[in-house]
C-alpha cells in the first residue's frame, strides 16, 4: 500500500501522459461539461460562501468598464439579490441531478444554508437604518446581536473595502477571488492574469447600493437614498421561486453539518426546509402591507417608520399569484391547487384582476428600461410559481378560464422570457413545452465557456449571450458585430437555465415521452468519489434505445455495435483504460483487481484504470490495487470545452489538452461511479406528470381526470412485486393494464384491475419495464418501473 501511494505521487507530480483521443459527443454531454465549468470557476470568481458581512452577495459584474485590461473594480448593483436567488433556485435544481444519482451533495446544501443565513443576516441588520443608533459605517460588525426578523430585508451588506488587499479584513476575500492569480500566474500581464481570462479585482466600484453608504438617512455630503438599501417586490418574487423549488427538491428534515455539528439558523431551526418556511411567513406579513403599522393588507411595502417605499412598493399586481406561491411553500409539494388559504380581500379583488389583466397587456418589446425587461420577468415569475388559469376577457356573461400555458406566450414570446416557460413545467410537472424546444437547447450549447467580458483582445461571447443576465435582462443584447458587455458576467443564468432544462428532460423521461433532447445524466464532474470494484462489468442500456450491451469496464475491452451513439458515426469503442476524471477533487476507496474481480468474475484480460483531477487525488483507507493491475494518477487542470483550450486556462498548453476530454469517456456515459446513497429528492414521491393539461378549461377538471394524478406505484425500483393504486372516477369506470419489456414487447396484460393492484415480475430479469394504464374515459398513462434483484 504504501508502495502504491509514493509512486502515484510521483507521478501526479510529474507525469502527463498524453490521453487516448475521445470520442465523439453529444451537445448536451458538452453543455454538463460547461456547466460544471461554470459552478467550479465562475461562481467562486463573483461569490464568497460564508457568513461574514458581504459574504454570499453575488455581484453581476466584475471587471466593470474595462476595455483596457487594467480596471480591477467589481460592481455589486441593483440586482445582485435576483442573481442570488437564481442561484439558489440553480442549487436547489443541482440536488435533484445529483441525489437522482446518488451523488453527493454536501456542497450543495452546505452553500444553501448559507444563502438562507444570509437573507436572515440581511433582514437582522435592516431595522439598524432606522433606530436611534443608525450605524456611522458600512461596517456592520456592531450592529445589535439580538436577532429581528421580520421579512424586512437590506439590499446587500457588501463593504467598499470587501475586496481591499491593503486592509486586514479584506485580504482573506482578496485572496479568495483572486485565487488563480496568486496560485498559478502572478507574473502574468494584465492580459493573462489568470486560466479563466479574468484580470485581478480588489474593490468596489463607486456607485455600489450600500457600499456608498454615509451615515443613513442624513448624515454625510452624499446620504444614501432610501430606495437603494431595501428589498423592493420583486426580490421577494424571485425568492419565492427559489423557495418553491427548495420545497420540491429537498427532502424534509435535511440540515447542514460543519464538523460533524448541525448548524442552526439565526432562529434555532436546523431544518432546511422549516427554515424556508420560517422566511416565507416573516414576509408574507411585510409584502401584504401591514407589518409596520399599516391597519389593512393592501400589498404595498413600506418602511418601519410608516412612510411607502418610493420605488417598487406596489405588490397589487401579483399579490394574487404572489400569495399562491406562499401557500405552496406552506402547503409542500405536490403543488396542488388552488391553494387559496394566505389570499385576503385585497388579493382576491384588485389582485385577482390585475393578474387577469397582465397578460392581455404586454410589456414594450423594444426599449429595455424600467418595467419593459422588469415587467416581463415579474409577470413571468408570477405565472410560472401559482400555476393559475387566468379569465379570458370579454367573454361575458360565463367566465371561462384559459390554462396559464395558453396565456404565458403572449409576455413571454415578445419579452424574450420563455425560461419562465420552462420553470412552470419544472415546478408544476405538467407536459410538454409550448415553446419549440431549441428556444432552450441553441442558448445552452452556445453559451461561452469564459463568459462575455470585454477587454484587451478579449474573447467575445455570442449574440445569444451579449447580456448582463440572459435571464434578468431579456432585451439587453448588443449588436451582433460589437463587442460583449462591459465587464464579466458570473454565468448563474447559464447555469439556472442549464439546470431547468435537464430536469425538464428528467421529468419528460419519467413518464416515457420523447423529447428533441436525450436526457444524459449530469454528473457531478466538481468533486467526486470512486468506490467501485475494478474491473466492472456494466448492464446497460445502450443510450435509452433499449439495446442492452454487457460491457467490461475497466480493462481493454473489444469494439462494440451500438445504434445511434451520441456525435456522429455507428460505432462505439469501448476505449481502456477506465478513465475516473474530475474538474477539482477525486476520493477514493476502489479496489483495483488483476483480471477477474467480484464484479467481473469470468474477465481474463488485465484491468487497467486511470484517475485524473484538477486540484486533489486522495487515496483513502480501503483503496487497494492488486498486484498485475496497471493504475495510474494524475493532477492535470481542465478547461471548459476542447475548442477553448488555447483562450482559457493559462497553465499546460499543449497539444494533448484538446484530447483530455473526460466527458466523451464511455466510462463516464454509462457507469455512475458516484457510490454514495444521498437522501433522493422530495420530488421523487411524487414523480407523475401529464401532457393532457390543455385540453381542459379549469385545473379542477384536469386534476379530475389525469391519471398521473391519482395514480401511485410503489416500491420503484423493487425485487420484482410492485403495489398500483388508483383512485376511480367512479365505480363505471374501467382500467386496463399492459407491461412492455424495453424491446416493446407485451409480457403482461390485465383487462380490469383493481383500485389496489399488484404486479408480480419476479420471473422476469433486471431491467426497465413500461406500465401502461388506460381508462374507458379516454385517459392513459405510461410509467417506467425497475426491477433489480
Amino acid at each position: 500500500m504504501k508502495k502504491i501511494i509514493f509512486i502515484f505521487f510521483i507521478e501526479a507530480l510529474t507525469s502527463f501522459d498524453s490521453f487516448s483521443q475521445p470520442l465523439n459527443f453529444a451537445e448536451n454531454e458538452q453543455a454538463h461539461r460547461r456547466y460544471w465549468y461554470y459552478r467550479t470557476r465562475f461562481i467562486n470568481d463573483f461569490v464568497k460562501i460564508g457568513e461574514a458581512q458581504g459574504d454570499c452577495i453575488c455581484f453581476p459584474e466584475r471587471n466593470y468598464n474595462s476595455s483596457d485590461g487594467t480596471s480591477i473594480t467589481a460592481k455589486v448593483g441593483p440586482d445582485q439579490i435576483d442573481i442570488m436567488n437564481q442561484y439558489l433556485s440553480a442549487l436547489a435544481l443541482e440536488y435533484k441531478l445529483l441525489s437522482r444519482n446518488n451523488q453527493s451533495t454536501d456542497e450543495t446544501i452546505r452553500e444553501i444554508f448559507y444563502i438562507l443565513k444570509t437573507i436572515n443576516r440581511l433582514d437582522n441588520e435592516a431595522d439598524w437604518f432606522w433606530s436611534s443608533s443608525a450605524p456611522t459605517t458600512d461596517h456592520m460588525s456592531g450592529y445589535p446581536q439580538t436577532v429581528n426578523l421580520n421579512g424586512f430585508i437590506l439590499r446587500e451588506d457588501m463593504p467598499h473595502d470587501y475586496f481591499d488587499s491593503t486592509t486586514n479584513a479584506g485580504k482573506p476575500n482578496y485572496k479568495h477571488f483572486n485565487y488563480a492569480i496568486t496560485e498559478y500566474n502572478s507574473t502574468a500581464t494584465a492580459a493573462n492574469l489568470s486560466y479563466i481570462g479574468l484580470n485581478e479585482i480588489n474593490q468596489l466600484t463607486n456607485d455600489n447600493k450600500f457600499s456608498n453608504y454615509q451615515n443613513f438617512p442624513s448624515h454625510g455630503t452624499s446620504p444614501q437614498q432610501k430606495e437603494d438599501l431595501t428589498w423592493v417586490h420583486d426580490k421577494y418574487q424571485s425568492m419565492l421561486i427559489a423557495f418553491m423549488l427548495l420545497v420540491k427538491y429537498i427532502p424534509d428534515g435535511t440540515g447542514y453539518y460543519e464538523n460533524s455539528t448541525l448548524q442552526t439558523f439565526q432562529d434555532g431551526e436546523s431544518d432546511i426546509l422549516q427554515e424556508v418556511r420560517n422566511i416565507t411567513n416573516r414576509c408574507h406579513p411585510y409584502i401584504r402591507g401591514n407589518r409596520f403599522g399599516g391597519t389593512g393588507s393592501n400589498w404595498i411595502l413600506q418602511y418601519p417608520d410608516g412612510s411607502n417605499l418610493p420605488i417598487g412598493k406596489d405588490a397589487t399586481p401579483y399579490s394574487y399569484p404572489l400569495a399562491k406561491m406562499i401557500c405552496y411553500i406552506n402547503s409542500g409539494y405536490p403543488f396542488s391547487p388552488p391553494c387559496d388559504s394566505y389570499q385576503d380581500l385585497t388579493s382576491l379583488t384588485h389582485g385577482f384582476t390585475f393578474y387577469n389583466l397582465l397578460p392581455y397587456n404586454p410589456i414594450p418589446s423594444i426599449t429595455p428600461t424600467l418595467g419593459s425587461e422588469d415587467g416581463a420577468v415579474f409577470i413571468g415569475n408570477c405565472m410560472a410559481g401559482s400555476n393559475a388559469p387566468v379569465r379570458a376577457p370579454n367573454w361575458s356573461p360565463l367566465p371561462v378560464f384559459l390554462p396559464v400555458n395558453i396565456v404565458m406566450p403572449i409576455n413571454s414570446g415578445s419579452n424574450r422570457v420563455e425560461w419562465t416557460e420552462l420553470l412552470r413545467r419544472v415546478l408544476h410537472q405538467k407536459g410538454t413545452l409550448m415553446q419549440p424546444e431549441t428556444k432552450y437547447t441553441d442558448p445552452i450549447s452556445t453559451a461561452p465557456c469564459t463568459g462575455p467580458f470585454n477587454y484587451t483582445g478579449g474573447n467575445d461571447a455570442g449574440h445569444d449571450w451579449k447580456s448582463q443576465d440572459r435571464l434578468e435582462h431579456p432585451k439587453s443584447f448588443y449588436a451582433p458585430n460589437t463587442n460583449a458587455p462591459p465587464g464579466n458576467y458570473p454565468g448563474v443564468d447559464y447555469m439556472l437555465l442549464h439546470n431547468l432544462y435537464y430536469e425538464y428532460l428528467n421529468q419528460q423521461s419519467d413518464d416515457g415521452i420523447t423529447e428533441l433532447g436525450v436526457y444524459k445524466t449530469a454528473y457531478n464532474l466538481m468533486d467526486n468519489y470512486d468506490t467501485r470494484v475494478w474491473p466492472r462489468q456494466a448492464i446497460v442500456n445502450a443510450f435509452g434505445n433499449g439495446q442492452s450491451q454487457s460491457i467490461l469496464i475497466g480493462v481493454d475491452a473489444n469494439v462494440s455495435q451500438v445504434t445511434n451513439p451520441p456525435g456522429p458515426g455507428t460505432l462505439l469503442t469501448t476505449k481502456q483504460p477506465a478513465y475516473i476524471k474530475v474538474f477539482q477533487n477525486l476520493e477514493s476507496i476502489a479496489k483495483i483487481y488483476a483480471t477477474t474481480s467480484p464484479a467481473a468474475p469470468n474477465n481474463t484480460i488485465p484491468a487497467k484504470v486511470e484517475y485524473r483531477a484538477g486540484k486533489v487525488i486522495v487515496l483513502k483507507d480501503g483503496f487497494e490495487v492488486r498486484s498485475g493491475a496497471d493504475f495510474h494518477a494524475y493532477i492535470k487542470r481542465y478547461v471548459c470545452a476542447a475548442e477553448d483550450y488555447g483562450s482559457g486556462m493559462r497553465q499546460a498548453q499543449n497539444t494533448d489538452q484538446a484530447s483530455n476530454d473526460y466527458m466523451s469517456d464511455y466510462m463516464n456515459s454509462m457507469v455512475t461511479i458516484h457510490g454514495v446513497e444521498s437522501p433522493k429528492s422530495a420530488s421523487d414521491n411524487y414523480p407523475y406528470s401529464s401532457t393532457d393539461e390543455e385540453q381542459y378549461s379549469t385545473q379542477e377538471e384536469f386534476n379530475a381526470h389525469a391519471l398521473e394524478q391519482r395514480t401511485i406505484m410503489s416500491p420503484n425500483p423493487s425485487s420484482g412485486i410492485f403495489h398500483i393504486q388508483t383512485k376511480k372516477i367512479s365505480e363505471e369506470e374501467i382500467l386496463l393494464l399492459n407491461v412492455y419489456d424495453m424491446k416493446g414487447q407485451l409480457i403482461m396484460s390485465i383487462n380490469s384491475i383493481s383500485s389496489e393492484q399488484e404486479i408480480n415480475l419476479e420471473a422476469y430479469g433486471n431491467g426497465i419495464y413500461m406500465i401502461q394504464i388506460i381508462s374507458n374515459t379516454g385517459r392513459s398513462m405510461v410509467k417506467k418501473i425497475e426491477v433489480l434483484k
